[in-house]
């Protein structure tokens, strides 16, 4: 099967795995009338049904990070504040997988806890004597997550506000520690070079006087390739990853999305207006779930 065909098999098993996690958002339904069916005065009503926790438990994937961290995701039965707990592993998916010791030195149990499409839980790898803790939330069809990290180790402790997603395993046919998976090159016209990735990679102030979700007008917003190949874009602007990317050469725009939202206020969608005969994005048009847009224009990288 060629590159077009595994994208498409791709997009057509995480559509049908969004449509069959949609459900699970939805409280059950009781009975208008009182208990044992009868109606009218007197009647007892039903006590409300509990709420399915948010769609969040199994094998997820964290992509824009700098480590292949996986994790094994457990919930709790309570409604929608609920225990998480599992396994997480610095060391990606081939450890997590592998219950040997030599594979598990860079993971740990999972402890934390969600309330509807939010959660927090860290997970404490003693071989390199680190502890990552995750702030993120889910789409509401279970299928993405994105978030920020915070870690604390031997040389220090970091505060993270970068974004970063998540994906499902199952949704990439990463199922077990013999799966080989290379992220497919996204389809990104003339951008994938060295400029793109980097520590700093493209800055943008956004224009106009109104803020967009967390953004302030002026203030500068960046936005990065994670790796070699370009599979994704994180940081300030949201976080997509291939193949949600697509190259117009006839409008030089390189559109990013529409994504199921994630973190409320930050962008679904992103269209990147490069200019002529180069490798310079313009501006960058950013769009909300609800619609909003805004548009940053090309700023220096130095604050």
């Amino acid at each position: 099967m060629g590159r077009t065909g595994l994208v498409a098999a791709f997009l057509a098993g995480a559509a049908a795995l969004a449509c069959a996690r949609e459900g699970l958002l939805e409280p059950a339904t009781s009975g208008a009338s009182g208990r044992g069916g009868a109606a009218g005065a007197g009647a007892v009503p039903d006590p409300p049904a509990p709420l399915a926790p948010a769609p969040v438990a199994g094998d997820w994937l964290m992509y824009g990070f700098e480590d292949p961290v996986a994790v094994h995701l457990e919930v709790g039965s309570d409604g929608r504040s609920y225990d998480v707990t599992g396994t997480g592993c610095a060391g990606g998916w081939k450890s997590l997988f592998d219950p040997s010791n030599d594979a598990r030195r860079d993971c740990g149990e999972v402890h934390g806890h969600g309330a509807g499409l939010a959660l927090d839980f860290s997970f404490h790898f003693e071989g390199w004597k680190t502890i990552y803790t995750m702030h993120v939330q889910a789409s509401r069809d279970g299928g993405r997550m994105a978030g920020t990290l915070d870690s604390e180790g031997p040389d220090g402790t970091y505060a993270g506000d970068e974004l970063y997603g998540w994906l499902r395993l199952e949704d990439v046919g990463i199922r077990s520690s013999a799966d080989e998976w290379t992220p497919p090159r996204a389809d990104l016209g003339p951008l994938p070079d060295d400029s793109w990735r980097g520590p700093a990679g493209f800055a943008f102030a956004l224009q106009g006087e109104a803020p967009l979700g967390p953004w302030v007008p002026g203030q500068r917003y960046l936005l990065r390739a994670s790796s070699v190949g370009v599979d994704s874009l994180t940081l300030d602007l949201g976080a997509f990853w291939n193949p949600d990317f697509h190259w117009d050469e006839a409008t030089r725009t390189l559109t990013a999305g529409p994504v199921p939202e994630t973190v409320p206020g930050r962008p679904v969608r992103l269209e990147l207006h490069v200019e002529a005969d180069s490798k310079t994005v313009r501006d960058v048009v950013a769009t909300t779930a609800d619609g909003t847009t805004a548009t940053l224009l090309r700023a220096s990288p130095d604050p």
